[in-house]
């Protein structure tokens, strides 16, 4: 697919938000949520302003099953905003089971997107604003040089440490060792595994998405097979402030990834395992966290409901 350190198109961040008045292709933004409570409420204080101002046709926060009172406050908060709501993502596309996790709210959420583009953003980001969809929205709505967008970041963790290597410890650790090894092609993206991303909407419905944590590196593999490199573009986001997960938090996390670029480059089908991690006096202990499976493209699906 080309030589691994070729620099990908770049984009610099939306400067005439205006303009966004006169789109000619409408567009969406989700945000997927599971016990983000704090995290939400500050999305749609940003995010939803889009709205009310009529730069975006939808809002649309997806909630994965929270239990935290994230899905109440969400909704309390989007019925102050237009073209604002709560998507319970376990309520669609039942059939399959229950909701694994990230990417499966982002393949459920296909059910309710019209909209020629959609833009999707993480919860926990502690310095979410409107310029960030709108820039990643950007190249998609007023240009046709490509079909699929990725935000270059500098990650800044809430302590306010920035880092020489700044792509996150399951990246820098888990990520990019093995884009190297097995599918070089994709070393030349700055943040693989970043949640901000755009996409045509037709290419979305024609894609694997894969569920849980492996779904941006899985979409990232897929759509540069579907497209090729010089159809995909980074967006420049500046610094993105979110908050450190425990350390305890990444082994299902990294395993999500580590599975998903394994599979996608064709190392073998060893088949889904749950992460485990012994104990000190002897036990083996699952750790908590959704399976990986490949939802099909939404557009195969019989009813796409």
């Amino acid at each position: 697919m080309g030589d691994p350190v070729t620099t990908p198109r770049r984009f610099a961040p939306e400067t005439e938000p205006e303009r966004f008045r006169h789109r000619e292709r409408s567009v969406t933004v989700c945000v997927p949520v599971f016990n983000e409570r704090e995290g939400i409420a500050r999305s749609i204080e940003q995010i939803a302003l889009l709205c009310d101002g009529d730069l975006i046709d939808r809002f649309l926060v997806l909630d994965g099953g929270s239990d935290d009172g994230t899905r109440e406050l969400a909704t309390t908060l989007a019925n102050d905003h237009a073209n604002t709501s709560v998507l319970f993502v376990d309520d669609l596309a039942t059939d399959v089971g229950p909701v694994l996790g990230k990417g499966d709210s982002m393949w459920r959420s296909q059910a309710a997107i019209e909209t020629d583009v959609v833009v999707y953003l993480d919860a926990d980001l502690l310095n979410v604003s409107p310029n960030m969809a709108l820039s990643l929205a950007a190249p998609l709505v007023f240009g046709d040089e490509v079909d699929f967008t990725k935000g270059l970041f500098h990650r800044v963790t809430d302590r306010g440490d920035p880092r020489e290597y700044d792509g996150g410890r399951v990246t820098e650790l888990v990520a990019r060792p093995l884009i190297n090894l097995v599918c070089a092609d994709l070393a030349r993206y700055y943040q693989p595994l970043g949640g901000q991303v755009g996409i045509r909407t037709e290419l979305l419905a024609s894609l694997p998405v894969v569920t849980a944590f492996g779904v941006e590196i899985g979409m990232l593999f897929d759509v540069s097979r579907r497209v090729g490199h010089d159809r995909i573009g980074e967006v420049e986001l500046g610094d993105l402030v979110n908050s450190e997960k425990g350390d305890g938090e990444l082994l299902p996390m990294a395993q999500q990834v580590a599975y998903t670029l394994l599979t996608r480059a064709g190392c073998g089908e060893p088949g889904w395992v749950p992460a485990v991690r012994p104990t000190f006096d002897g036990d083996l202990r699952v750790v908590p966290g959704s399976d990986v499976v490949e939802r099909p493209p939404w557009i195969e699906r019989p009813g796409r409901g």
